[in-house]
This record gives C-alpha cells, sequence and structure tokens, in this order.
C-alpha cells in the first residue's frame, strides 16, 4: 500500500514585489511637464517606519535638466547636508553655518558656551534654529560631526574625507602668504544617520567619490531591519535602483538615449517587464507614454499665445499705500488720511485671474484726520483699526455669500481698548466687557460676549 502524503501549503518568504503596485499614482499618472514636454517623475526609496504608523517616506525625482547632486544628472534626492561658509576669516563670529533640507537653505545660530563642570562637554558647540526652539543642533568639534534631533528623531551628519574641505590659517589676519601654519577646515558634513527613537529604527547612508574625488554620490541607503538601497551609475546617470529586504526583491533599470547632446530618459524597467515607456518628437518633447498596465497616452501641443501686457495689471495708489498678506488672499491699501476715507482692494496671493474673494475693492468710511490705521487679514475676516487723537474706530468685513460685505462698525471705542487677533478668530474688549468675533465653519458670523 502506497504511503498518504498530505500536501502542505509553504509561503516563499522570499518573492519579488512589482514596482508599479507600490507607486504614488498621484506623482506618476502623468510624468510629463506640460509646458516644456519633458519628462518629471517621482519615485518612492524608502519609508522609515515612524511613529504612529505613519512612515517618512524619500523619494527620488527625476527632470532632464542640466543639474548634477549626489544622484548625477537629471535625478535629485532630498538629501539633507550642513554647510559652512567661513567668510575668508579665521573669528567663529564671522563663521554661517546652515542646513540644507529639502531643498531649502535653514541659517543655523551659534548659541553662546555656558559655564561647564564637565570637560567631555567643552568640545560640544550648541546651535539654534530661529523659530524652533525644540530643535537640538549639536556639533563635536574634536570629533567632526554633528547631531540633530527634531522630536524622536536624530540624525547624524560626517564630513567626508579631504571633500569639501577649506585651508585657513587659525592666527589670520596675522598670517602672510608664506604662512606654514594653516589647517584644513570641513565646509560641507553629509547625513550618515538617521534614528527613529520610538521605533528603534536607524537608516544609514552611504556615498562614493567620482570625478578624482571632486564629486560624490549615493550609492547605498541601509536600514537596521537589513533592507537596504543600491544605486548603479554610468555617464553620471542612474541606472540600476535595487531594492532588497528579508522578504523581497526589486531591481530597476533605467534606459537613456544614445544622444549625448540630449540624453533623455527612454524607458524605465524591472526584470525586462517594461514599467514605462517613453518616447519624443524631434523638439524631444514627449510624443507617447507606455504605462505598466499597456496603456498608451500621447500628449498633443498647441501654441497659446500669451499678451504681455494683460500681465502687466497696476493697482493706482492715490495716497497712503500699504500691504497686508492673509492666510489665502491680500489686501493692498490705499488710506486717504486727511478725508478719513482707506480703499481695500482684495487680491490673490500668488496672482492669477482671481475670483470674489480676490478680485474685489471696498471702501472705509472713517473720521477726518486719522493719525495711523492697523488692519488684520484672518480667515474670511478682515478687521481695520482707524486710530484718532482719542479714540479709534473698528470696522468689520465679512466674507459670505460670495462676496465681502461690512459686518460691524464700532465707534469711540477706547485708545486703551484692546484687539487682540488670532487664526481664526478676534478678541476686542473696550475695557467694560469682552467680546468673541469669528466666521463659523459655515461662514457665518459669529459675535459673541464673553464677560
Amino acid at each position: 500500500m502506497d504511503p498518504i502524503t498530505i500536501p502542505e501549503i509553504v509561503a516563499n518568504r522570499y518573492h519579488a514585489r512589482w514596482f508599479h503596485d507600490q507607486l504614488d499614482l498621484s506623482s506618476v499618472l502623468h510624468p510629463i511637464n506640460p509646458y516644456t514636454g519633458a519628462v518629471e517623475l517621482m519615485l518612492p526609496l524608502v519609508d522609515i517606519p515612524a511613529p504612529f504608523g505613519i512612515p517618512i517616506r524619500r523619494i527620488i525625482q527625476y527632470k532632464n535638466v542640466d543639474y548634477n547632486n549626489e544622484l548625477g544628472h537629471g535625478w535629485s534626492f532630498p538629501l539633507d547636508y550642513i554647510t559652512l561658509d567661513r567668510q575668508n576669516s579665521a573669528f567663529v563670529q564671522d563663521h554661517v553655518y546652515s542646513l540644507l533640507k529639502e531643498n531649502q537653505r535653514i541659517i543655523l545660530k551659534r548659541q553662546p558656551k555656558t559655564q561647564q563642570t564637565d570637560h567631555s562637554q567643552s568640545e560640544l558647540i550648541s546651535f539654534t534654529i530661529d523659530g524652533y526652539p525644540d530643535i537640538q543642533i549639536v556639533y563635536n568639534a574634536k570629533r567632526n560631526f554633528w547631531t540633530l534631533t527634531i522630536d524622536k528623531r536624530t540624525m547624524t551628519y560626517i564630513a567626508m574625507n579631504q571633500f569639501q574641505t577649506s585651508i585657513a590659517c587659525p592666527m589670520w589676519p596675522l598670517c602672510g602668504s608664506k604662512s606654514r601654519q594653516t589647517q584644513t577646515y570641513s565646509t560641507r558634513w553629509f547625513l550618515n544617520a538617521e534614528a527613529i527613537a520610538d521605533t528603534g529604527h536607524t537608516v544609514y547612508y552611504y556615498y562614493d567619490f567620482i570625478k578624482n574625488n571632486t564629486d560624490i554620490r549615493l550609492t547605498s541607503i541601509s536600514m537596521s531591519d537589513g533592507s537596504q538601497v543600491e544605486l548603479s551609475y554610468s555617464e553620471d546617470r542612474i541606472t540600476t535602483l535595487s531594492v532588497l529586504t528579508l522578504q523581497s526583491a526589486q531591481q530597476f533599470t533605467f534606459h537613456y538615449s544614445d544622444n549625448k547632446q540630449q540624453r533623455v530618459l527612454q524607458a524605465i524597467k524591472q526584470s525586462d517587464y517594461n514599467v514605462f515607456d517613453f518616447e519624443y518628437d524631434q523638439q524631444q518633447r514627449l510624443s507617447k507614454i507606455v504605462y505598466p498596465n499597456g496603456a498608451v497616452w500621447s500628449p498633443v501641443y498647441t501654441q497659446i499665445p500669451i499678451n504681455p501686457t494683460a500681465l502687466k495689471k497696476t493697482i493706482p495708489i492715490d495716497y497712503d499705500g500699504s500691504i497686508y498678506y492673509g492666510p489665502d488672499y491680500v489686501v493692498i491699501v490705499d488710506a486717504n488720511l486727511t478725508d478719513g476715507r482707506l480703499v481695500l482692494h482684495f487680491r490673490g496671493p500668488l496672482g492669477g485671474i482671481g475670483s470674489s474673494k480676490t478680485h474685489a475693492t471696498e471702501t472705509v468710511y472713517a473720521l477726518n484726520d486719522i493719525k495711523r490705521y492697523v488692519v488684520h487679514a484672518i480667515e474670511n475676516l478682515l478687521v481695520v483699526v482707524v486710530i484718532y487723537d482719542s479714540c479709534k474706530d473698528i470696522s468689520i468685513l465679512h466674507f459670505t455669500e460670495d462676496r465681502w460685505q461690512h459686518q460691524k462698525y464700532y465707534d469711540m471705542f477706547p485708545l486703551d481698548g484692546i484687539v487682540s487677533v488670532g487664526n481664526t478668530f478676534v478678541l476686542l474688549s473696550d475695557l467694560k466687557s469682552l467680546r468673541l468675533v469669528m466666521a463659523t465653519s459655515d461662514h457665518q458670523y459669529s459675535d459673541v460676549e464673553l464677560r
């Protein structure tokens, strides 16, 4: 009698994941710049586990522009680093430290040293960012590295050997042109590690030198759970991107045209499977996109004439002009202080055609001989405070029913009365009562006496 066997299903611990199943379709659904016809797309690179199950996503972005950074030509990555501009001076007061984070330059403010009893802390220099007292930034001068702590995230920045350095004399300006007292100083520190305290995860970034140590490339990213991202380059462009985890492996290849004068991205593949295909016309504009599901999209270009004079509109100011910025609108005030008339021009902060909210004009009529005025622009409310010698008037405009309306006018308000404004509310105190004025979520005007 043959032995009886029962089939057992065993999950394959190691498998391949398809790239397009993880793509953020909002960023790659139309990977095209409609104005130039060039490819522009963002691809997820690594997710760093963070508290509450909300990962910190790192992405790379492709734009066919003549620009090189840590990912070579055309590609960019929000890689953080710290820079030092010595201003050709040996005095620390002249040195400017900056944090380059997500393509924004943030100035670091050096903190004065305090009385320290622990000698081991003497090499530590603290920095702050204006407006963000909770961010801790420390530079270890002896070991030449930085730590930056934001909430429960700690990032470490290190200097690369003999890369981005400057030579200076510590005794400047007493140094001569032939001085032998010069020293080499680091001027750039790259992100090396990123640790999340609550989850225990750590991400490490690794680099390599190219072009005789005159440039640097990001070569790999590894996580404490064993996951790893590896990048390969050819002719200063990313050609291979490999993502390795304990359960899956992905390898993507990027293919470019042979024209060295105008090299464009032609295809993204995974295991010889086409993820994206791009074709171009004679003007190097996209003529066809083939998506992962085989769908084909061909753009059509049209020349749109633009009248330059239509883009040069002006607002005439006859008297005293000033500008006040609200959350989604701008107010330009033309104030006739002698006759007591303030003309309010509402516009959009970014220009454009505008709407009834951002393309309107209202007038506030007050008494003659205005000493000064203040305008508070908040969400759907505009508060105009007109100040005289002995009192002040308060005019409140409310945006409702698709237009600005004069809602309330307080005259003979005491000079020492209080007008306090938040993001969505106004507190008025005439020394006898306290009122709360705001626009409700359903765009209704609310005026409540608190006491």
